[in-house]
């Protein structure tokens, strides 16, 4: 009876753990969307939101015979999204994606495919690092690749 218990205990306990980092998961993949959302919507209040205040992006592309690596800190970002010619729609390869948790540090790694005006315009691989905070996981820094060719299985447009 004590082993039976005992078993019990620690399933119930692996089982818990299970449940919080599947919930710590899900509220991780929510703020990366709520960007994405707020991209969509050119919200700027709402991007900065899912953002620490000095954060940075960095964009790495290559071109020929070279490798551009842009970088733009979260205000420049966020001051990006307020031009109303241009309307930017970035989704997750939702089966693709993976999620890392350790404590208050949390990554994303995420395929992606981004649509300017309803058009397509190139696919990559997006890195976030999130924080925990006081209000909740930030975004802290985003790496991604610009890749306009060679992305296979490019879904339509909504």
């Amino acid at each position: 009876m004590r082993i039976l218990f005992s078993f019990l205990s620690l399933y119930c306990l692996a089982a818990t753990g299970y449940a919080q980092s599947a919930s710590e998961k899900k509220a991780v993949l929510q703020v990366v969307q709520q960007l994405f959302d707020a991209m969509a919507a050119q919200d700027t209040v709402a991007a900065n939101r899912t953002l620490t205040l000095d954060g940075q992006f960095y964009a790495v592309q290559t071109r020929a015979d070279s490798t551009y690596i842009g970088r733009r800190t979260h205000q420049q970002f966020v001051r990006s999204l307020a031009n109303k010619e241009r309307v930017i729609e970035e989704r997750m390869r939702e089966k693709e994606v993976q999620v890392q948790i350790h404590q208050q540090l949390a990554m994303v790694w995420a395929p992606y495919d981004l649509w300017v005006n309803k058009k397509y315009s190139h696919c990559g691989v997006d890195v976030f690092t999130l924080l925990k905070t006081n209000q909740g996981w930030k975004i802290a820094s985003l790496a991604y690749t610009i890749e306009p060719t060679g992305c296979k299985n490019i879904p339509s447009q909504k």
